[in-house]
């Protein structure tokens, strides 16, 4: 619903939206052409500038790496953590009453390989959260059936459960601008590798980004002052 509300607000204010899968881009520098070449599945773009919103897609990892390696090479955070994330529907006020506002980290010995599990209240469902550089679905159906953790849970039907599959970043990655490109969200490894705030590194250097490209420009010079506003 965020994504298609920020889709639907860049459209009525004017911006072309193409829904295709990114499959290469090229940084065209010559004696007669400064540009970048975008190549879709189903359309091919000029443009002034691209900005990397790809998350940790290898695929995409892969591209920017390989484009900007003869010039200012952007290099992916070398650090991440799996994810297994579930949640489960419930009555708001036996989450009021379980949770008060409060969020349940676990760190358990008897799990190695999930480095750490969380429970957060989301008003009318809750999130469980496990985290780790090796953990499988397999540890989620672990990581549910401990007492800790069922102490917290409501009644739920486990054959219902979906489990959506992820990763984070718990390093920086190097080289996040240069002439023409800036990355934001997820791809800097600007993370609090804890707290995650995945969607608040996205908003907060997209912003800022956007407001360097409008005041200065998108040299690499120019991109170097978005590093410096996201110094913080």
């Amino acid at each position: 619903e965020f994504d298609k509300f920020l889709l639907d607000r860049a459209k009525n204010i004017g911006a072309e939206v193409v829904n295709s899968r990114v499959s290469g881009v090229e940084f065209a520098r010559t004696a007669n052409n400064d540009e970048v070449r975008i190549y879709c599945e189903s359309q091919y773009f000029r443009a002034d500038v691209v900005v990397g919103a790809f998350g940790l897609d290898e695929a995409m990892l892969n591209q920017f790496e390989y484009a900007t390696a003869d010039f200012y090479p952007y290099k992916r955070p070398k650090g991440y953590l799996k994810t297994f994330i579930t949640k489960i529907h419930t009555d708001p006020e036996f989450i009021s009453e379980k949770f008060n506002d409060s969020i349940f980290a676990f760190l358990l010995s008897s799990l190695p390989t999930v480095e750490f599990g969380a429970i957060s209240p989301k008003g009318d469902h809750i999130i469980i959260n496990i985290a780790g550089k090796n953990v499988t679905s397999l540890d989620m159906d672990f990581f549910l059936n401990q007492p800790q953790v069922k102490s917290l849970l409501p009644e739920y039907d486990r054959s219902k459960l979906n489990y959506y599959k992820g990763r984070f970043p718990t390093s920086a990655a190097k080289n996040t601008y240069g002439h023409r490109y800036v990355i934001v969200g997820d791809a800097t490894g600007w993370m609090k590798p804890f707290k995650s705030q995945g969607i608040n590194i996205a908003m907060i250097t997209g912003i800022r980004a956007a407001q360097v490209m409008h005041r200065y420009g998108f040299s690499q010079k120019a991109f170097s002052e978005y590093a410096y506003k996201c110094i913080d």
